[in-house]
């Protein structure tokens, strides 16, 4: 019986294509982090002062060599009276392949030095801590250039063996009904 394996082949080939495209994809930031960012972050006082503040705000970017600049808006989602209130910073800081420093001066509101790294896709994360201000707290911090809730997920190597597996069982049903049709 002569089986013709090329859709096996093919399945394959398109697997690992996808496992190796979800692969760089983590690997490299965007070539650009000029736009609106969308960002979220949690901050936690000191026990004294309560539980934790969350924020989600926007920022607008400029990228340019490795310097960023811009302004960033922030609206206080949760968190105790302690919590300072929405409010604007300026926004510097610098780009080192995929790691993030970024500094945000709110004036009255204190100065924040968040760093972080890239998360894959147009997404960074980090850490952050207020450096002066009225409130003595540290936290974490997410950012996605775009709309938020646009996420394009990409597959990693679990996932990736997962789908050849799969697409290699699919291609052997697919063969087998037609060697016995």
């Amino acid at each position: 019986m002569n089986v013709d394996n090329r859709p096996t082949s093919v399945a394959l080939l398109a697997a690992l294509a996808v496992l190796g495209a979800g692969s760089m994809a983590l690997a490299q930031p965007p070539s650009s982090l000029s736009g609106t960012w969308q960002f979220e972050t949690t901050m936690t006082l000191s026990a004294s002062e309560g539980p934790p503040c969350a924020y989600e705000g926007t920022a607008n970017v400029l990228h340019s060599d490795s310097t960023l600049s811009g302004t960033a808006a922030m609206t206080l989602l949760s968190g105790p009276p302690a919590c300072p209130p929405n409010g604007t910073a300026s926004l510097s800081g610098q780009v080192d392949g995929a790691a993030v420093t970024i500094q945000l001066d709110g004036g009255g509101l204190g100065v924040a030095l968040l760093q972080g790294q890239h998360a894959g896709g147009e997404e960074f994360a980090g850490t952050m801590a207020m450096e002066s201000g009225p409130i003595d707290a540290d936290g974490t911090w997410a950012a996605s250039l775009g709309a938020v809730g646009i996420s394009i997920p990409t597959v990693g190597v679990i996932g990736g063996v997962a789908m050849v597996l799969l697409l290699g069982s699919a291609s052997l049903v697919v063969l087998r009904a037609r060697s016995m049709a």
